[in-house]
């Protein structure tokens, strides 16, 4: 396999790095390692097909981490004022597909009457501000 001179770099550093670690150290840094980037790859996925709004909705949940928010609230706030916004977006996106994509990509989940963000979904807003990509994603408010 052909790679580029950044990459035998970076893997210098990596085995120099790991040279005086025990098997055991190894394995967990490296396993730590492979989470994390298959965590980024999810990440950064969702984040190329989630709407701006998607994320004020996040947000409003991580502020609300405990009670949770109800339909009507988000309808109104949230998925009615991306409409009114960008109608010509939502004409096929029902409010059930706006739910659906957080759900499939499990960053909300709904328990009795009230939407939640589950674990997930904390770990993707943390990643999305130590990426500085939350500013960004805010710039998208469909």
């Amino acid at each position: 396999m052909h790679t580029s001179s950044a990459v035998e770099a970076r893997e210098k550093v990596l085995e120099e790095a790991l040279t005086s670690q025990t098997a055991d150290e190894k394995i967990k840094y490296l396993s730590r390692c492979y989470v994390n980037m298959e965590f980024m790859y999810y990440f950064e996925k969702a984040y190329s097909m989630i709407y701006g709004s998607q994320i004020l909705l996040l947000e409003m949940l991580e502020q609300n981490v405990a009670v949770g928010i109800n339909d009507n609230l988000i309808r109104n706030n949230y998925y009615n004022t991306a409409v009114a916004k960008y109608p010509g977006m939502y004409e096929t996106y029902s409010y059930e597909s706006y739910m659906n994509f957080l759900t499939s990509h499990i960053l909300i989940m709904k328990e009795g009457e009230v939407w939640k963000i589950t674990n997930y979904g904390l770990d993707f807003m943390k990643y999305l501000r130590t990426s500085s990509t939350l500013a960004l994603a805010r710039e998208r408010l469909g």
